[in-house]
């Protein structure tokens, strides 16, 4: 993808911070605040940053919800179809992790937080929703140039965004993506994890 392409659609999915605010504010005034292993932000080291540059097939980060040893961990593989995965967040290097692994930390993530998500989601719309998030999927070249990057938790409330959009994600768990470009403090860019996971992916 040709770097106007890519600084085009990454502009797509800007979103301001007073949406990033309100977002952020769904999340803190919810049951969901309440609990610490929810309320967590996720952030990645250089050399972790420079992994996910290096990979020149990658396309994309599915981005996987899983718990390993009681705290929530976001689990990255770099091929829909692949079943090795990275922990990238919050470690200092990448560490890969193997099929059998994953499906231990999947499996406690099943029986522990996807519980509570589940049952908050179910509870706040009505039981019109059942489940709550399991992937993210954030495109690789959101992951430019030298930047600090974290995810934030936060929540899709019916006045974030419109139509159809909206309905799809109401209640959701989800993360404001915060980027410092080339670890500027003066540049600070915010994006929504749903708005780079547009409705059917």
């Amino acid at each position: 993808m040709e770097t106007q392409a890519v600084l085009n659609d990454l502009n797509n999915h800007k979103i301001s911070t007073e949406l990033m605010t309100k977002m952020r504010n769904g999340f803190l005034e919810s049951d969901l605040a309440r609990n610490e292993k929810l309320n967590k932000h996720f952030s990645l080291s250089q050399e972790c940053l420079k992994f996910i540059q290096s990979q020149e097939e990658c396309k994309e980060l599915i981005v996987e919800i899983s718990e390993i040893k009681g705290e929530l961990e976001l689990l990255v593989s770099l091929d829909r179809e692949s079943e090795i995965r990275y922990n990238l967040f919050n470690v200092e290097a990448p560490r890969e992790i193997q099929n059998d692994e994953y499906n231990i930390y999947k499996n406690d993530f099943e029986k522990n937080s996807s519980v509570i998500l589940d049952h908050f989601i179910s509870k706040a719309t009505q039981g019109l929703k059942e489940k709550n998030t399991r992937k993210i999927f954030l495109p690789k070249d959101l992951f430019m140039n030298d930047a600090q990057i974290i995810l934030l938790p936060a929540l899709v409330t019916l006045f974030d965004m419109g139509d159809e959009y909206e309905l799809k994600y109401f209640q959701q768990l989800t993360y404001v993506i915060n980027i410092k470009p080339n670890n500027s403090w003066d540049i600070e860019e915010w994006f929504d994890r749903n708005g780079l996971c547009p409705p059917g992916c």
